[in-house]
């Protein structure tokens, strides 16, 4: 509300007339929620923000479609149609939430402007679940169906506005019919004089403490003026001023004198239905199976500890109910719609496929079996039925199935794996042949030369040209790692999307070694997986130059290992290359997967961190990284990192050090 015209000091009072109707709204138990004419929400109160189960900040401006989604929104057409042409439409339809299946009457109203048009609408939700549930108990022990609809929809809410000192201020019609007070009467301290004499000194106490700042909910009796005694529900909420003073309260009251009554009539009514059916209700409760049974309208009659077990419900919860509602939309259109009338003319059905919905909203699939038992004249009394839960059975079929379709598929990968790995050996070996020769000749020439220069004692230039064929050795392991780079990365990859075996990664790179080598390296797993999402070719070439650099700066006899993991949070497998060398000096990190970072190891050879470089550059094409986990006295981790979910996912690199030192040190143990 602007605050144009308002006087420049105190309170606005449209502003607070405003925080009061919002407040009233609030304490509602119905869900309200305002749309303007393109159907954007303008306002939602604290119900419909439950019920919607998303902040009122994610509501706002948000379209129909947005809030309620593609399905709801496409049956609300109709209705809003009808609202936009300035007439209310009041239904109920059926909702799945985290509590279950839900039945919810929606009014819808339209929102008229000033001059009387048509812009947007109001809509009004309750949830009517219990109420529905409630009347048709009460239908299956023979009760009217008018008392129990009235019963189920009386639901009467009183609304009181008291200020600082607990006075009311404003009472609706409501309030005043359940108090059995005028309006003039239920102003003031009136409300004070009708509370139960046994119940003042509680309510007196409650009420105290919501005076003072806590919300109120209190279940007590009321004595009105003609000594009718009635049973309410009271909910307030307090409020406050921008300083946090309390200024008033606002809150609402519930009769629920009815509905005490009719439940305890329910439960005088059900104890009398299973004592005369003790025997069918004993066999129910023992049998190992899944059994129910339904009177010829298809509501539960009786169900097996079995059934409520298998479908996570309490026995009271589900009699008197129809069978129906504990079916999925497409099974129940089809029970009510076929077999139902089919069993009730022929007297059986077998091995129906239907699917049921549990409590907590999962669904499971079932054969159901029934029998139909008739009176003396033929009329049907209730039909039995037996119920075969065949959901496990399913499952590991469609299990098997995609495991067949993944075999197949990571054979087709791994013979696509050995033609590209063919290919390339014949393209790496034709430019070796043109590349490499001239090098082994020169090595040759050096390491001929040098034994002739030791076999005429001259010690010193044979120890030069030693170290000339070392150097061009390197040379030889740097035109291999460059020529692999340029055939790997001649154009930039696309982000992988196809799954590679991750052990045939492993073992080709593993392959590129020495033979001498290899025996060194010891593959650890601590993941199930056997597929990843990853370029093999770039993960292959990143292996094999750290699994080179690992066995080159360690000692001979030292191990190697490559440790296998994964990450549910965020979606990523790791590869871990763990040596116990004497780790990397400490110049190098800060530049550690830099091109052309050289730096003199202990003892005494230089390294010119290209394998780091292609390796780190090889994981980076893929979207992947290459880590430092640690590097000291007792070796050198580098880790692998391949995320399994969207490539540039932040929480990817947020996982950084995803399993920790002691974790890795205690693999290196195993």
């Amino acid at each position: 509300m602007d605050d144009i015209g308002a006087p420049a000091t105190g309170r606005d009072p449209w502003s607070a007339l405003a925080a009061t109707a919002e407040a009233v709204f609030d304490a509602l138990d119905s869900s309200i929620t305002v749309w303007d004419g393109q159907r954007r929400c303008l306002f939602v109160n604290a119900a419909a923000v439950r019920y919607l189960e998303r902040p009122a900040q994610e509501l706002l401006g948000r379209s129909v479609l947005d809030v309620m989604g593609e399905d709801h929104s496409l049956a609300l057409e109709g209705p809003l149609a009808e609202v936009a042409a300035g007439r209310p439409v009041e239904f109920e339809w059926q909702v799945l939430r985290s509590n279950g299946r839900r039945t919810r009457r929606l009014r819808l109203l339209p929102r008229r402007l000033a001059d009387g048009s048509v812009d947007g609408f109001i809509g009004i939700a309750d949830d009517v679940t219990e109420a529905r549930a409630l009347r048709t108990a009460v239908d299956a022990l023979a009760a009217s169906e008018a008392k129990f609809r009235a019963l189920a929809d009386s639901l009467p809410v009183g609304v009181f506005h008291a200020d600082a000192q607990s006075r009311n201020t404003y009472t609706n019609a409501r309030w005043q019919e359940i108090a059995g007070l005028t309006l003039a009467e239920s102003l003031g301290d009136g409300w004070r004089s009708i509370v139960h004499p046994e119940d003042r000194d509680a309510v007196f106490r409650e009420w105290g403490e919501t005076a003072g700042g806590a919300d109120f909910e209190m279940s007590t009796r009321l004595l009105r003026p003609d000594g009718t005694v009635r049973h309410i529900v009271g909910r307030a909420r307090p409020l406050r001023a921008s300083d946090g003073t309390v200024v008033g309260t606002v809150g609402t009251t519930e009769d629920v004198t009815e509905r005490l009554a009719a439940e305890r009539e329910l439960r005088e009514s059900r104890d009398q239905l299973e004592r005369s059916h003790e025997a069918l209700r004993m066999l129910y409760e023992q049998t190992p199976a899944m059994l129910q049974s339904i009177d010829p309208e298809g509501r539960l009659i009786s169900v097996s500890d079995r059934w409520l077990t298998s479908l996570g419900y309490e026995r009271h919860e589900v009699l008197g109910r129809p069978a129906a509602d504990f079916l999925t939309a497409g099974s129940r259109e089809a029970v009510i719609g076929e077999y139902l009338p089919r069993l009730w003319r022929g007297g059986r059905e077998d091995r129906l496929a239907l699917q049921m919905t549990r409590r907590d909203g999962a669904v499971i699939d079932v054969l159901l079996s029934a029998v139909v038992q008739r009176d003396r004249e033929g009329r049907p009394v209730r039909a039995l039925a037996v119920i075969e839960e065949v959901t496990a059975l399913l499952d590991r079929a469609a299990q098997l199935r995609r495991e067949q379709t993944a075999r197949r598929k990571v054979e087709r990968q791994a013979a696509e794996l050995a033609r590209l790995a063919g290919e390339r050996r014949e393209m790496l070996e034709l430019l070796a042949h043109e590349v490499r020769q001239p090098l082994n000749n020169a090595s040759a020439a050096i390491e001929s030369a040098g034994s002739m220069l030791a076999d005429k004692g001259e010690e010193g230039a044979s120890a030069r040209l030693a170290r000339a064929q070392g150097v061009l050795a390197e040379v030889q392991r740097h035109v291999d790692n460059t020529l692999a780079l340029s055939t790997l990365l001649t154009s930039p990859p696309a982000a992988p999307e196809e799954e590679a075996d991750i052990d045939a990664v492993i073992s080709v790179a593993l392959a590129e070694l020495p033979r001498d080598q290899r025996a060194r390296v010891t593959v650890r797993r601590q993941t199930a997986a056997r597929t990843a999402v990853m370029d093999s070719a770039l993960v292959r070439l990143a292996l094999r130059n750290l699994l080179g650099n690992a066995i080159r700066h360690t000692a001979p006899a030292t191990p190697v290992t490559v440790l296998i993991s994964d990450s549910d949070a965020p979606l990523a497998l790791f590869i871990d290359i763990i040596d116990e060398g004497g780790g990397l000096p400490a110049e190098l990190l800060p530049r550690l997967f830099e091109r052309g970072a050289r730096v003199r190891h202990r003892d005494g050879r230089e390294s010119h961190g290209l394998g780091l470089f292609i390796a780190h550059r090889a994981l980076r094409a893929q979207g992947g990284d290459l880590r430092l986990l640690y590097t000291g006295a007792n070796g050198t981790a580098l880790r692998l990192v391949l995320p399994q979910g969207t490539p540039d996912d932040p929480a990817v690199d947020a996982a950084g050090a995803g399993r920790d030192q002691a974790s890795l040190s205690a693999a290196r143990k195993t």
